[in-house]
């Protein structure tokens, strides 16, 4: 399944996740390159993804896969289900859990942002500056 099918799956109001859903402050971001890699460790070769958080930063978890078979190969409606139950049992336990949640963090990486790697700030620079007819 396409990225953009399942993307409706998961939105469209008649979900099946609309129960689990209801349960969570949602965010959707389409680009990635301005937030703190500092605090957002992901795959950057994925084509669709949740990271799943508390309000103080701690990050209870991520999903989203890729393989060869596919960018959307292993997500699927049913195992985005059972890592929202997941998440939820994680923050009905929290604060007791922090300690366990540490790792889910990393070290600071060489750069604040995906848009501050050399390349890529050329190359979004080069973007910013296009003549428009």
């Amino acid at each position: 399944m396409a990225c953009a099918g399942f993307d409706g799956q998961v939105v469209r109001q008649d979900s099946k996740l609309n129960h689990l859903a209801d349960k969570f402050v949602k965010v959707r971001l389409v680009q990635m390159k301005d937030v703190d890699l500092s605090q957002f460790q992901f795959d950057y070769d994925l084509t669709w993804s949740v990271i799943s958080m508390n309000p103080d930063g701690t990050i209870y978890g991520r999903y989203g896969s890729r393989s060869v078979g596919g960018p959307m190969t292993y997500n699927s409606m049913v195992s985005l289900e059972k890592a929202m139950e997941r998440v939820l049992v994680l923050h009905h336990n929290y604060p007791r859990n922090r300690k366990s949640l540490n790792g889910k963090n990393h070290p600071p990486p060489h750069w604040k942002t995906a848009a501050d790697i050399p390349g890529l700030r050329k190359r979004r620079r080069k973007q910013l500056i296009q003549p428009t007819n």
